[in-house]
């Protein structure tokens, strides 16, 4: 299962959705897989959440790296394992995107 950058930012701030979501996660635990740009993209949001709870200035190292780290926890918690992602996979995520992504109004 892939996991994406909104699923663990959902449940790194805890957001509603979050304990399902880490449910779903342990149960399939060893089975994961993420992608360096899923990596990059939740490390971000942290740090952006970090910036935006100080609401003063913009982030810092500091705030990027206890991102990162709360990233690889959360992903070696669930034991999730980095993949590559060819240039067919990204073409069939847009086609998801295109049919399943909330941007085109789809609930997931």
């Amino acid at each position: 299962m892939f996991i994406d950058a909104s699923a663990l930012v959902a449940v790194l701030k805890n957001e509603p959705d979050a304990p399902a979501l880490m449910e779903a996660m342990e149960a399939a635990r060893g089975k994961l897989r993420v992608s360096p740009i899923v990596r990059l993209e939740a490390t971000l949001a942290i740090a952006r959440t970090r910036r935006d709870l100080r609401s003063a200035g913009p982030a810092t190292a500091e705030d990027v790296q206890i991102a990162n780290d709360l990233v690889d926890d959360l992903l070696d918690a669930i034991q999730a394992q980095e993949m590559m992602i060819s240039s067919s996979m990204g073409r069939a995520a847009v086609e998801a995107l295109a049919t399943y992504g909330k941007l085109v109004g789809h609930p997931a």
